[in-house]
């Protein structure tokens, strides 16, 4: 697989050269192939290539930024990628770009009820028969489900890499890891598998204490998450008189806040405004490292 180093420093010839070898695939409709070229071409619209650069310029230019950005190409990606025909355009790059307005013009006018073949046709293609080249969506969900659990446990493993001595605070560490965790518990839990995580590295990202604090369970691998079991509010916050509910994540900022002053990470409990701000600086953390 591609990484984001690779991506990045990728000529234009060389993503056509990937976008030929994909046409070439389906043309003799060699199944691997076409998975192996589509995830490489996956990989390249929506991390930090020539292709994606270029694409963030023209969703800027509609008021779209980072994550709204990032979904926007990806759903591009997944309507348009069937239309590609190198017989008539042997340039991936400027097919890409030149259908993305039209794609975004529709999307404002709430026109994509309308067959995504109108705005391939409207660019003067009405008289060429438009191929059906049998898009694989559920393989195109699971290498992004690969993609996401491969790199996501190293935000808190690398957090001191991403971040300058000035903001990498032991606070900042704690909050952060807290919320990675919460991501992590809902996103296994969710799927119900531990599929492409890397086991050790994910384990060792989450913060231990506070999935004992919010489970029941002796938490020694990633796996246990498979078969945790929450507690209710009462197990947890003292004196809580309200109907009684099981913790989920994310969790309420009151939960957090009785973690954070019963494990001593806080000398009192932290208020919901200040973890407000915590998970804000967070997925501002998040978005700044995916993009990268």
């Amino acid at each position: 697989m591609l990484d984001s180093y690779k991506i990045a420093q990728m000529t234009e010839e060389e993503i056509n050269e990937i976008a030929y070898k994909y046409w070439k695939a389906k043309s003799v409709n060699d199944k691997n192939e076409i998975k192996n070229y589509m995830a490489s071409l996956y990989m390249i619209s929506i991390n930090s290539s020539v292709l994606n650069r270029k694409m963030k310029k023209i969703l800027a230019s509609w008021g779209l930024y980072e994550k709204e950005a990032t979904d926007e190409k990806i759903d591009y990606f997944n309507d348009m990628l069937r239309y590609f025909n190198w017989d008539k355009n042997n340039n991936f790059i400027a097919f890409m770009l030149g259908y993305l307005p039209k794609y975004e013009a529709k999307k404002k006018k709430k026109q994509l009820d309308e067959p995504i073949e109108s705005i391939y046709k409207s660019s003067g293609d009405e008289d060429d028969e438009i191929e059906e080249l049998g898009r694989d969506e559920s393989y195109l969900k699971e290498e992004k489900l690969q993609y996401i659990r491969s790199r996501f446990p190293s935000l808190i493993s690398n957090f001191y890499k991403h971040n300058s001595a000035k903001t990498a605070t032991k606070a900042r560490y704690d909050y952060f890891r807290v919320f990675s965790t919460e991501k992590i518990i809902e996103m296994i839990k969710e799927s119900q598998n531990i599929r492409y995580f890397n086991k050790a590295e994910a384990y060792e990202s989450t913060d231990k204490e506070f999935v004992r604090f919010i489970a029941n369970t002796s938490y020694e691998k990633i796996d246990d998450i498979l078969s945790m079991k929450f507690k209710n509010f009462s197990d947890v916050l003292e004196k809580y008189d309200q109907e009684d509910k099981e913790i989920d994540v994310p969790c309420d900022a009151n939960i957090i806040s009785e973690y954070f002053y019963k494990s001593g990470k806080s000398e009192k409990r932290p208020s919901g405004a200040n973890i407000s701000q915590f998970r804000t600086k967070y997925e501002e953390y998040f978005r700044t490292v995916w993009e990268q």
